[in-house]
């Protein structure tokens, strides 16, 4: 039997309680306006999640938030990666929560693709600022040329965690997103320690 529908007819969360007491196999294909997602099932557990270039729960987070759209269970399809790892109940909790956070970032944290710059007059006392081991490693990894998702791939962090530090960064005012279009300036390099030499690590 062919499970297919609309998420007007059948809400999202309910269809993946039905797939984790039925302890399916395969990926719940969703097609609507904001874009594909897809979900990867093992035996009830969600494996992996994918919208766009997005995985993972920052990924489920985006796709629960649809109220509209054609989903499809395509019976054992797996995928390659395994970026969740939780039975179906206890990820719609976790989920949940951070559907809530995610609203909050997305108004300065946009995409993943997103790019940010060193902030190079900010508006706050540096010297009084204090980082963390993942912050100070995604600090300096920001030049203005590599997006959030890159740096997070490198560093290998949680997309959604990177992106609760670029949000923490952007509202103390260290970093800013690069504009896609800017107008050339007179580029001047100062001389000095540098931007790492200005912040305190977290003992």
């Amino acid at each position: 039997m062919t499970l297919r529908g609309n998420l007007k007819d059948f809400e999202l969360s309910d269809l993946l309680q039905l797939l984790h007491m039925s302890l399916k196999n395969g990926a719940l294909k969703i097609t609507s306006s904001e874009g594909e997602g897809i979900i990867y099932i093992e035996n009830g557990i969600i494996k992996d999640a994918r919208i766009n270039e997005e995985e993972g729960e920052i990924a489920m987070a985006k796709i629960m938030q649809w109220k509209e759209g054609i989903f499809e269970f395509l019976p054992n399809i797996k995928s390659s990666k395994n970026t969740i790892n939780l039975p179906i109940p206890n990820l719609l909790l976790e989920i949940a929560r951070k559907i809530d956070e995610w609203k909050v970032i997305e108004k300065i944290i946009p995409s993943l693709d997103a790019i940010f710059e060193i902030e190079p007059n900010p508006d706050t006392d540096v010297e009084e600022i204090e980082l963390n081991k993942n912050e100070w490693k995604v600090l300096s990894r920001i030049d203005g040329k590599k997006s959030i998702k890159e740096i997070a791939d490198s560093l290998k962090i949680d997309a959604f965690e990177i992106a609760k530090i670029f949000y923490g960064l952007a509202t103390s005012g260290l970093i800013r997103m690069k504009e896609k279009k800017e107008e050339k300036k007179e580029e001047k390099k100062e001389e000095g320690k540098g931007f790492m030499g200005l912040f305190k690590r977290k003992k």
